[in-house]
């Protein structure tokens, strides 16, 4: 098993992944790839076995030559607006954002559609970083979402234009929320809905991808969304004023949204449409922005 994965290593882990998912993406990249950096074939097996939701298949691909299976249909009758959709992220690591931006690059826009691309360097937080963002684009709809999130449905726009015109109340979509406020203000304390694929590390920096799903039919309203990627139809001040990490600004906003009176809804998903390659959590600031939360919000959820 390969324990950290640096270098060479990161960069096939990431032609794995696209490989997994890409149907129009050839094999013959990653077998180039390996071949020019020396790497062999049971460095390829680690990281299949520790990136990849079905190592069997990528492996196929690469060396039986299996078919590539298409796991999204464009969606038929989707009312699109003529405009434009910003996907906004702060960001410490370019080559993140540049593996962020090559799954964007991929995705189908739709006739009339304009894509915007906001990416913030040095933001003092999370909160400040969107607001920056936000207020310099007149994109009717935002995406905002971490570096290390790859949206693996093509389709992803159609989706959520669709998602926000079937009900004029919904303004913030997410991938995966929690069904109420838990008293601890910790969202996954919470029961969730939706879906995503993990690509975590534990303590140990031993890594693993699964699919986190509990789907349901159809929209499902929420309280609270993770905010891997949040997607917002109208423009609300992110609460730069009390969080100044990177922590509670997703559950923050969820709640300031419905303190407007919109609703905050998860999609039905038949296959997750997002993967969040994560790594190791980082907890610094993470109890200080908690109990920030708590005070501000919870007299009112509890």
């Amino acid at each position: 098993m390969i324990e950290k994965i640096t270098g060479k290593y990161d960069k096939l882990k990431k032609l794995c992944q696209r490989l997994e998912w890409w149907p129009e993406m050839s094999p013959y990249e990653v077998i180039d790839y390996m071949y020019s950096n020396d790497i062999s074939s049971q460095n390829l097996v680690d990281i299949l076995n520790a990136y990849s939701l079905n190592p069997q298949y990528v492996f196929d691909r690469i060396y039986k030559g299996k078919d590539s299976v298409v796991f999204f249909e464009k969606p038929q009758n989707v009312k699109i607006d003529r405009e434009t959709i910003c996907f906004i992220t702060c960001f410490n690591k370019k080559v993140e954002l540049d593996e962020m931006n090559a799954w964007i690059d991929r995705l189908d826009i739709p006739d009339g559609m304009a894509i915007e691309k906001k990416a913030i360097e040095g933001a003092k937080s999370m909160c400040a970083g969107y607001n920056d963002a936000m207020h310099s684009s007149k994109a009717k709809y935002k995406v905002y979402l971490h570096q290390d999130v790859r949206i693996l449905n093509p389709y992803f726009i159609y989706e959520i234009v669709d998602c926000f015109n079937r009900n004029s109340q919904v303004g913030l979509i997410g991938m995966l929320g929690a069904l109420y406020v838990p008293n601890s203000g910790v969202m996954w304390q919470a029961d969730r809905v939706g879906a995503v694929v993990h690509s975590v590390s534990n303590e140990e920096s031993i890594a693993e991808t699964f699919d986190e799903r509990v789907a349901v039919e159809g929209d499902c309203q929420v309280k609270l969304i993770d905010g891997f990627l949040m997607a917002t139809c109208v423009d609300l001040n992110w609460r730069a004023d009390i969080f100044k990490g990177w922590d509670f600004y997703d559950v923050s906003q969820s709640l300031e949204f419905i303190k407007k009176g919109y609703d905050v809804v998860v999609p039905y998903q038949k296959n997750t449409w997002c993967l969040h390659d994560f790594g190791s959590i980082n907890w610094s600031g993470y109890e200080e922005n908690r109990v920030l939360f708590v005070d501000e919000y919870l007299n009112d959820y509890i």
